[in-house]
């Protein structure tokens, strides 16, 4: 598994757990903060209550004005106190230093809160005040006069306390949700080990080459990582189990491609005679054909030409066959590409003269190989674009030698047949429908399999292009190392 998706995953885990968390936490400071601040508040009424009964037990009918109910023992810091007459506000507060005088502002905002239940207000300079009002009966120089009476405590100290528990809700919970995340990416990362190993078998596994040849593969899940107990284990296991059913299906396709190609050798080596017989007796007829009917002449050419086609066949069959079971059996030696190209692309230009060849080459191309089998890799890929192409058409080949060697043959006939692209480099793979035949060309559609063959044989690869008309064939060969002091054969 790449870092990425791990990554990926793991943030997505961490989200979804910090969300929750975080959400959880929210409510939880809610409920706590709310909880609190509501029993804070009862506990601050009921002091409030033990104001007003102080004080109108001291002082029921307000006899002494407001200064006389708050100066009394037990009163807190901060009360105050009004008592409205005849719409007149009367206010006092009771501060460290006695009991002083409400500014009229703060006393007419007093007096015109409602007697129906306590009230949270803001009284400006004063801070926010918890205040409970009741009407009374108020003793004055002309008499009894209905009034009302108010008392406040201040809510400095519970809201200070409500903002402190809300701040550590916060710290709380913010070291909840970062605990969470840490915590949930630890453990993720943790349980993922396993399964980077698994990716790493996986990865590993995709960069091998398992489409042909004798493919082995050694490379499996470990015992820590295939457990069958935990999931990550199950995966690796049905890695493992995976990994050995594709082993067992590529040993039996190798072994059938090898007992075929065996066949096919010995196949093609045990025609070898009949068709040397066909070979030699139509020979023997050819020098009657004077003497012999006009059918029987003409039967005659046909089978010594289907013999030269079946004889051709053969050895390329042995030729392949030859190159499968010793690719690394000649001596390889510096050769210098130049004429090698050269050379074939001037037979070419005799054999082909109805086709337009074009040659760019640089002054040296030097790798390391059979003179030989290149030659005849170069010639397969020519003679390819001079079957499968109309008179006519424009064949350039294109020599160049920075990094790698690189042989480019291209054409703009009719191209190669989108479907047959990936396959064309295959053994017995045909386009005639596709790509216009010379008449009287003949083709094994071995041509091209033994130029891959040839090419992969000397440590290159062949690849096929898709130009917007034509084809083109790319053979790249690698440079020797650095001071080879052998003399490049041609």
């Amino acid at each position: 598994m790449s870092t990425a998706v791990r990554g990926s995953l793991t943030r997505q885990l961490q989200l979804r757990v910090a969300g929750l968390t975080a959400a959880i936490t929210v409510l939880a400071i809610a409920v706590t903060v709310g909880v609190s601040s509501d029993s804070a508040r009862r506990q601050l009424d009921a002091r409030l209550d033990e104001v007003m009964a102080r004080s109108l037990e001291a002082d029921p009918h307000g006899r002494g004005g407001p200064g006389q109910q708050l100066d009394l023992p037990g009163q807190p810091l901060g009360t105050i106190a009004i008592l409205t007459t005849d719409g007149t506000p009367d206010g006092v507060i009771l501060d460290k230093s006695g009991v002083h005088a409400l500014p009229d502002a703060v006393s007419d905002a007093l007096s015109a809160v409602s007697l129906d239940q306590k009230h949270s207000l803001s009284l400006g300079e004063l801070g926010r005040y918890r205040v409970v009002g009741r009407p009374v009966n108020i003793l004055t120089v002309q008499g009894v006069s209905a009034g009302r009476a108010y008392w406040g405590l201040p809510l400095d100290e519970l809201d200070r306390s409500t903002s402190t528990l809300l701040l550590m809700g916060i710290g709380i919970g913010g070291v909840c949700v970062f605990l969470a995340w840490w915590t949930v990416g630890y453990a993720v990362r943790r349980t993922l080990v396993s399964l980077s190993r698994v990716a790493a078998v996986a990865t590993e596994i995709s960069g091998m080459s398992l489409s042909s040849g004798d493919v082995s593969i050694a490379t499996r899940v470990g015992d820590a990582d295939a457990d069958q107990d935990n999931e990550a284990g199950q995966v690796g296991s049905a890695i493992n189990s995976m990994l050995d059913n594709v082993e067992s299906a590529l040993a039996a396709r190798q072994e059938s491609e090898t007992t075929l190609r065996q066949f096919v050798a010995d196949a093609s080596h045990e025609l070898r005679t009949p068709l040397a017989s066909i070979a030699g007796y139509s020979e023997l007829l050819r020098r009657f054909r004077d003497d012999l009917p006009e059918p029987v002449s003409f039967a005659t050419s046909r089978i010594d030409l289907e013999a030269q086609r079946m004889t051709h066949l053969v050895q390329d069959l042995l030729f392949l066959a030859r190159l499968d079971s010793s690719p690394q059996e000649r001596t390889r030696v510096a050769v210098d590409l130049v004429p090698i190209v050269s050379g074939v692309v001037a037979g070419m230009r005799s054999a082909y003269p109805e086709h337009s060849w074009s040659l760019e080459v640089p002054e040296s191309a030097v790798t390391l190989g059979d003179g030989d089998l290149l030659r005849r890799a170069v010639r397969n890929i020519l003679l390819n674009a001079a079957v499968h192409t109309p008179p006519g058409t424009k064949v350039v080949t294109r020599l160049t030698s920075d990094g790698q060697l690189r042989l480019t043959v291209s054409d703009d006939g009719p191209g190669i047949p989108a479907e047959l692209g990936p396959r064309v480099l295959e053994r017995f793979t045909r386009a005639d429908s596709g790509r216009a035949r010379n008449a009287g060309a003949d083709s094994t559609g071995l041509g091209l399999a033994i130029v891959a063959t040839i090419v992969r044989n000397h440590g290159g690869t062949v690849e096929v292009g898709s130009p917007a008309r034509g084809s083109e064939f790319r053979i790249n060969l690698p440079k020797p190392v650095a001071g080879c002091s052998q003399r490049p054969k041609t």
